[in-house]
Order: structure tokens, then sequence, then C-alpha cells
């Protein structure tokens, strides 16, 4: 268990250090600035945003093998908890993968995600987010949710009262599920 420990942390800082590179200078680009922005640097962001999710992707399927491999040949880690450190990540690999899916539909989603003026205030990477699992095939309740969920959070300043008001609806919820 100690072991399944040190790798899983070992990925998530991977992750912490991958998302905060990535929030470098964009991370108050939102839909005010999607709407103003041009056509070829539209395409140069999600060229950016799909390269790096397939890196990620690629990364962590690679390390999961590896960690496999000496799994297999050795006794440092269980098999199992190859299963367990999988089943932690997917979450976060499906989050933004959008790799496969062409450059221009990437783009008119998240045209259409800022249509919405209520949206603007939603950072790009939230409206990325909203594409990837509007590409998976997320039902219209799961899509509208994410949005409240982004609008909420999503935003440089975020209201607090919001934020109470959604945590009070959604943690019955959550604490119901388990």
């Amino acid at each position: 268990m100690k072991k399944f420990n040190i790798i899983l942390v070992c990925i998530l800082i991977c992750f912490l250090n991958i998302n905060a590179n990535s929030q470098g200078k964009i991370q108050d680009f939102n839909g005010e600035d999607w709407v103003d922005t041009s056509e070829s640097l539209k395409i140069g962001m999600v060229y950016g945003f799909t390269l790096a999710s397939y890196s990620i992707e690629r990364d962590v399927t690679n390390m999961l093998k590896v960690f496999q491999e000496i799994a297999q040949r050795t006794d440092s880690f269980e098999l199992t908890d190859i299963t367990r450190i999988k089943i932690s990540i997917e979450p976060y690999l499906k989050k933004y993968t959008i790799y496969k899916t062409q450059m221009g539909t990437i783009i008119e989603v998240i045209d259409e995600f800022y249509e919405n003026t209520r949206n603007r205030r939603i950072l790009i990477t939230g409206a990325f987010e909203y594409v990837s699992m509007s590409l998976q095939g997320a039902t219209d309740e799961e899509l509208k949710e994410k949005v409240e969920y982004l609008r909420i959070f999503e935003i440089p300043n975020p209201d607090e009262k919001k934020i109470r008001d959604y945590w009070d609806r959604e943690l019955p919820k959550i604490l119901k599920e388990k």
C-alpha cells in the first residue's frame, strides 16, 4: 500500500506541474478574449492544447507500462497497485482528451460555448474541459451541470455566495452516493 501511495503521489505531482505550466500565459484568458481572437490564433491555441493533451496521455500511459513491467519482473509492488493507479488517473486523463478531434470541430464547439454571454467569464481551460465532455458524449444534463460549475468556479474572482450555494446543493448528493 505504501508503494502504491508513493507512485500515486509522483503521478499527481506530474499532473500538478503540467497544470501549473499550462496556466502560465493564458491563466486569465476567457470567453471575452476568445471572441475577440483571430481564427489563426484560435487554431494555434487549439493546436497547442491538443498537443499537450496528447503528450500528457502518452507520457502517463508509458509511465504505467514501465510500472507494470517492473511489477512483473520484481516484487516491488503488486499488479493490483497498477490497476488502482490507472483507475485513479483515468478521470484526469479523460478530462482534457480532445486530441483525437479535428481542430475545426473544437473551435466550433468553443465558439458555440462562448456565444452565450453568461459563459464569457469562464476561463479557456474550462471551455476545453466542456468541449472534451461534449465530444465524449456527455448528456445535456451533465453538460448543463458542468457549465453551472464552471460559471461559479472557473472565473478569476468567484462569487463566494454562489460557491456556498453550490456546495449546499451538491454536497448532500455526493454524500448520498457514497
